[in-house]
This record gives structure tokens, sequence and C-alpha cells, in this order.
């Protein structure tokens, strides 16, 4: 039920942004929600990603079971953010994985993020993701501070988690970010 209410809020929370950036926006008016949703172009609505491999590196080892930690994390999720080149940009991630203890978690954060784009076809975007976990030893509020860099279709993403004081150690994470809708700019 908690991991409902989690994708709950994070998709009621996206939706009113999707609003509020329709309701803004003139151009809006000359073509319908679907049209700029999937478009392939710059007018796009916004960009998604599937989430598809997680990684991690813990860099203090005061909670760290006899076995040791699982570091292969088998996430699996999407991620929606604005569509644009360059600038300040709002998102959402949410996605399920294995956690350092090898137990089934979720994870719903909302991400704000600026983004710099090099090249059509590489950018890179640096922010901080905020919102909920559900671990096998942690559940409630986190932050992270995180930087990713996108080739093409590909983007992997660094982020730092600190430690939570008598809960987990600190690590940071590698996610494998593969873009299904947006992608380059022609």
């Amino acid at each position: 039920m908690k991991k409902f209410l989690l994708l709950t809020a994070a998709l009621l929370s996206f939706n009113s942004y999707i609003t509020n950036a329709i309701a803004a926006d003139d151009y809006a008016q000359t073509k319908s929600l679907s049209e700029r949703f999937f478009s392939t172009g710059e007018d796009r609505l916004v960009d998604a990603s599937i989430i598809v491999g997680s990684f991690s590196k813990h860099l203090t080892d005061d909670f760290e079971p006899t076995s040791g930690y699982n570091e292969t994390h088998q996430s699996l999720g999407i991620d929606i953010e604005k569509n644009a080149k360059n600038g300040f940009i709002p998102g959402v991630t949410l996605f399920s994985f294995k956690d350092s203890f090898d137990n089934s978690s979720f994870v719903a954060l909302g991400t704000l993020a600026y983004k710099k784009t090099f090249h059509p076809t590489f950018s890179i975007k640096g922010g901080l993701a905020a919102g909920l976990v559900d671990t096998s030893y942690y559940s409630g509020a986190v932050a992270s501070p995180f930087v990713e860099a996108c080739y093409y279709f590909v983007c992997p993403q660094l982020s730092y988690f600190p430690k939570l004081s008598g809960r987990a150690d600190s690590f940071l994470a590698l996610q494998l970010k593969f873009k299904v809708l947006g992608g380059p700019y022609k």
C-alpha cells in the first residue's frame, strides 16, 4: 500500500506540472497534447527514460552485513522530465530495485536539474533529487545530488547518498538510463 501511495503522489505531482505547463504555453493551442507528448522534435513536452541497471559503491561500512553489501541492484524504473536543451528541468523518477541487503525496495523522487547541451548528441545535467524511499533498512525522506551525461540515448547517472545516522552507510550509486522518448536534438 505504501508503494502505491508513493507512486500516486509522484504521478499527481507530475500531472500538475504538465497541466500548468500546457496552460501557460501559447504553443499548446496549436497542437494537441498527444502531438506534443510524442513529438520527435524540440516541441516535445517531456523526455522519458527507462532505468534498467543500478550499481553502488559503499563509502563507509558501519552497517555492512557479514555477507557484505549487495552492490548490483537489479533496478527497473522510469524517469520523466521536461524536454529542454538547456536550463532548469523538473522531473519525476520512480523505480524498484534490490537494496544493499538484497531485498526488494522502491523509490519515488522529484528532481530539479540544470542541463547544458553541448552538441545535438551530447548533454550534461546536474541537480538534486528528493523524495521517498522504502528499503529493508530505511523508509522515509531522502535527498541526493546527482550528475548525468547523455550521449545519444544512453545516460549514465551518478548520485551520492549521505550516511543516515543509525540507519545506513553513505554510498555512490550509478544508474543506467536509456531514453525511450527524446534523445538527440536535430
